[in-house]
């Protein structure tokens, strides 16, 4: 069924029953349709024709959302996603130059930003563009056209959601999506994530990026509350988790290791959680430990994806499974092939190449900034460059990006291979792997870490048992924090640039 034929249903057979929970503020089902009725209705008074941008199909509006996790952010993304219109979710965190460039090319219909001080709202009144703040559609407004909820206008399976590739010094690239390709997502996880009986769901992520949107939209489908934060807080989620309402959570490993500094010994476990999701990085031993110390009774599941190419692999994952051991990123999403592949040859298994996707659910494409290189559709498939190997089984391990393969010394070597060893190391909490330039070896491997250890000696000796010495780390350094990306993931650029600067302190490595 349509997402918003789904959501109609549950609105006239569970109307009182809370739709979505943001910092305890409820929105129910009916609330829910009432108000994003109004908000399609809205739009559909707007004057303006069909948008002639590339990849837009059948497009009639487009709607711009500066929210954030705004109250009403669930509510006008529903009414934005009515009809033929487009939904593109901006992240209020983007540079003011990345914002005046998105909305340039875009020309959305309407703006909603949170306050009439960001910088989306000073930017789009400059240009000349219909702003409003997420307050003017609270009430409805006079002289809006009479929406009946009962009644959802047609829907085509065009465009319906422009997206962005996450960036903070580089231009986002924009992608849009499918009402058809979302449609074929969400009925396949229903079954595959449990989602039959409506479970409450809490992602504490930006909605603004593709986990938490889609977790909200996945949530609203199966007729279950969602739950988040309008701001990221470790305490908040742990108490939301504490209470017994929730079911599920998802979240990125970074946020489950915050979590588990709140929740260290002696402090209570989450018995109530039953499934706990992961994407975005990938899990190492420690971070299943952590996840089953707090979440006893969970079933921890993780996925590989991508903003372009949707679902590709997902894995349960079992303390000692010879099927989809830790390391691998699980088998291929239901109505997804996936080969491994150099050039046009297919690889067989356990051999390294680039990953490639055959499935229903990719992207339609870039809107603009498409090089050939970050996002590849040819006859084998679709690629976002990720390099890695097929099991005999059918389980898929990831190495890194294309990008992410450094050369020291004359040897190949995946970044991502080395933080895996270093972060399974009992000392270590987290790592990043980079290469500098050197003289001699042309680059040289140095490592950034966080932890509870002393000298790096016995870190480098611990490696050295999993990993050859051309792929140990020559440096270390050490670290207590991180910076973040929007969306919860480490920003290795901006470590690299803190690097450069001298804002580690070194390791010492002989004791």
């Amino acid at each position: 069924m349509p997402f918003h034929q789904q959501l109609h249903h549950h609105a006239a057979a569970t109307p009182d029953k809370p739709a979505f929970i943001i910092d305890g503020k409820v929105r129910s089902f009916a609330e829910l349709e009432n108000r994003s009725q109004l908000f399609w209705a809205y739009v559909a008074s707007l004057p303006g024709s069909r948008k002639e941008l590339p990849i837009l199909n059948r497009v009639e509006k487009v709607v711009a959302l500066d929210l954030g996790n705004h109250l009403l952010f669930p509510e006008l993304f529903v009414g934005a996603t009515h009809g033929n219109n487009v939904c593109a979710v901006l992240d209020p965190k983007m540079l003011p130059s990345q914002l005046q460039d998105i909305l340039t090319r875009l020309r959305p219909d309407l703006i909603v930003t949170e306050t009439t001080s960001t910088s989306v709202a000073d930017i789009a009144r400059r240009m000349g563009f219909n702003v409003e703040t997420a307050d003017a559609f609270v009430k409805p407004r006079q002289g809006n056209p009479p929406a009946d909820p009962k009644q959802p206008p047609e829907t085509e399976d065009g465009t319906f959601l422009v997206n962005f590739t996450s960036g903070t010094t580089s231009q986002p690239k924009a992608y849009s999506r499918s009402r058809a390709a979302w449609r074929a997502s969400l009925a396949r996880g229903v079954p595959l994530f449990g989602l039959q009986d409506a479970p409450a769901t809490v992602c504490p992520g930006a909605l603004a990026h593709g986990l938490a949107l889609y977790s909200l939209a996945e949530t609203l489908h199966s007729g279950g509350t969602f739950h988040t934060v309008k701001q990221w807080n470790a305490d908040l989620v742990a108490n939301a988790l504490s209470r017994g309402d929730i079911d599920r959570l998802v979240a990125v490993p970074t946020m489950v290791s915050a979590l588990a500094e709140r929740v260290s010994p002696p402090s209570p476990v989450f018995p109530s959680i039953r499934d706990v999701l992961t994407a975005g990085a990938k899990l190492s031993s420690k971070h299943v430990a952590l996840m089953r110390s707090m979440f006893p009774q969970a079933r921890i599941m993780e996925y590989y994806g991508a903003s372009e190419l949707g679902f590709v692999s997902v894995s349960t994952v079992h303390p000692s499974d010879p099927e989809t051991p830790i390391g691998t990123v699980g088998k291929a999403y239901p109505g997804v092939e996936i080969s491994v592949r150099r050039s046009e040859q297919m690889l067989g298994d356990e051999t390294a190449g680039t990953i490639y996707v055959k499935s229903d659910l990719i992207c339609d494409g870039y809107l603009w900034g498409d090089d050939g290189k970050a996002f590849r559709v040819d006859s084998s498939g679709a690629t976002v460059g990720d390099i890695g190997e097929l099991k005999p089984n059918g389980a898929l391990t990831v190495m890194g990006r294309e990008g992410g393969m450094l050369i020291t010394g004359g040897f190949n070597v995946y970044v991502s291979e080395v933080e895996a060893v270093l972060k399974n190391i009992a000392e270590v909490d987290e790592a990043v792997v980079l290469g500098v330039d050197d003289a001699y070896l042309g680059t040289r491997l140095v490592a950034i870490l966080c932890g509870g250890f002393e000298g790096g000696k016995g870190i480098l000796e611990e490696a050295g048992k999993s990993l050859p010495r051309y792929k140990i780390p020559r440096d270390l350094y050490r670290t207590s924090s991180w910076p973040m990306t929007t969306s919860g993931k480490i920003a290795r650029g901006k470590i690299a640039e803190l690097l450069q600067d001298g804002q580690y302190d070194s390791i010492e490595l002989t004791t």
